[in-house]
């Protein structure tokens, strides 16, 4: 231990570390200097670009899965309509058979009574539909104009009070 101007201080065991180049950066010539805050940029600037590489090649992944997905499910959209339109042709087919015994063996009678019935039974729901629909139309426009009429009567009572 030494003491300097009445402090003390214990020397160090450790031995001083060799300056390396990047510590004394008065001994590195400029050009030297940019050229290595040169390589650090295009270091940096190669890292993103790869990593904007990476996530671009990440979304086009995840583009064709979810396309992938939107085929498969449309496909099986289709065929499970297709099944259902096989079975409802199946049951009409019956339907008209069954009528054109009922008809005496006249084919054509059957199958006109089948596809009546066929248009009936899709008509009649579309039809009930929209009138449940314009039905609710109906009484939308009548509520609002009930409640315009109600606001116009509280705007003339209010302004025949300011008036007075």
């Amino acid at each position: 231990m030494t003491k300097e101007n009445g402090v003390s201080r214990s020397k160090s065991t450790r031995s001083a570390r060799p300056a390396e180049p990047a510590d004394e950066p008065d001994d590195e010539p400029l050009g030297s200097l940019l050229a290595r805050v040169g390589r650090l940029v295009e270091d940096l600037a190669a890292s993103w670009w790869s990593r904007v590489e990476l996530k671009v090649e990440r979304t086009k992944v995840a583009a064709r899965r979810s396309a992938v997905r939107v085929a498969i499910l449309a496909a099986a959209a289709v065929a499970g309509l297709v099944w259902i339109g096989a079975a409802l042709v199946a049951v009409l087919r019956g339907v008209c058979l069954g009528l054109a015994e009922l008809f005496g063996g006249r084919e054509w009678l059957g199958d006109l009574a089948g596809g009546l019935l066929a248009l009936a039974l899709v008509a009649v729901p579309v039809a009930l539909a929209l009138r449940r629909a314009a039905g609710e139309d109906h009484r939308r426009v009548e509520a609002k104009e009930r409640d315009v009429e109600r606001a116009r009567s509280r705007l003339e009572t209010t302004a025949g009070t300011d008036a007075r």
